[in-house]
């Protein structure tokens, strides 16, 4: 499993910065996880995922979860509520549901008499849902990342913000943690609408997603939600980043948190990025 450190050795490597990354750890008690469990979260299909759902949506409410599934066309699937519990056992993460209650799809209106638990991971901005790996699963091993929403402030000021981004950047000169970017480490950071592609130079590699920018602040604030990773690998890496548009050149500074500065100074954990707009 990959952690916010691991998301952002992702990035490294995309730009040829790392070659590994580190292991996930968390270790916040599940009584605070349950205050960071709040609101909405989002899955969606890998590309290379064939299955009838294509996008999950959790609301939570307190210790109630609404689930909701969609297809292609965005049509409800099935989408069911229960009740929750999250609790630690021995650094093990476990989270428990039962009384639940079918309320969209063909079998709106089924209750389900039956208790369920997973093993789950949780950072700020991603859920990691881990089925199949407690003794007591009798189904197949399999993981689900979701990925913490935000609401949107201004959607027309965003959608202009993200038009002026649009189409490919290539890196001129960058830092990472007080040390220089070799030039042949500098990649590619491209914006079709949302969408959002990291490439690295020279190599085959890509990390896709979307891209949730907010233009109000000054320097604007930009978040990079990468959900393919190599191969169509599926991720959750959510990187936060300031960024500034001047002309053809776009500066962009990120890290695990929110960067305060156009800097990455040594153990700051940061990269800033130089970006010139691609012919």
């Amino acid at each position: 499993m990959r952690t916010s450190r691991a998301a952002f050795a992702c990035l490294i490597v995309v730009f040829g910065f790392l070659t590994t990354l580190s292991s996930f750890a968390i270790a916040k008690e599940a009584t605070d996880d349950l205050a960071k469990y709040q609101g909405s979260w989002e899955w969606v299909a890998p590309a290379r995922n064939t299955g009838e759902v294509r996008r999950t949506v959790k609301e939570i409410q307190g210790s109630k979860e609404t689930v909701t599934q969609y297809d292609k066309d965005g049509k409800v699937v099935e989408a069911h509520v229960v009740d929750f519990s999250l609790e630690d056992r021995d650094g093990v993460k476990v989270f428990t549901f039962k009384n639940w209650e079918t309320t969209g799809g063909p079998n709106k209106g089924q209750r389900r008499a039956f208790t369920y638990s997973y093993i789950y991971r949780l950072s700020d901005d991603v859920f990691v849902e881990a089925n199949g790996l407690l003794p007591q699963e009798a189904m197949v091993a399999s993981i689900k990342n979701y990925v913490k929403q935000v609401p949107v402030k201004d959607a027309d000021g965003a959608k202009k913000a993200l038009e002026s981004l649009r189409g490919n950047w290539k890196m001129v000169s960058g830092e990472e943690d007080g040390k220089p970017i070799p030039k042949e480490a500098m990649g590619e950071l491209s914006f079709d609408g949302q969408a959002v592609t990291l490439s690295p130079a020279g190599r085959p590699v890509q990390l896709k997603g979307e891209s949730r920018i907010d233009p109000s602040q000054s320097p604007g604030l930009l978040d990079l939600v990468l959900r393919e990773g190599p191969d169509g690998e599926p991720v959750a890496l959510v990187l936060h980043a300031i960024y500034q548009l001047e002309g053809d050149e776009l500066r962009v500074c990120v890290g695990l948190k929110r960067p305060t500065s156009f800097a990455a100074p040594a153990s700051s954990g940061q990269t800033l990025m130089v970006l010139k707009r691609g012919k």
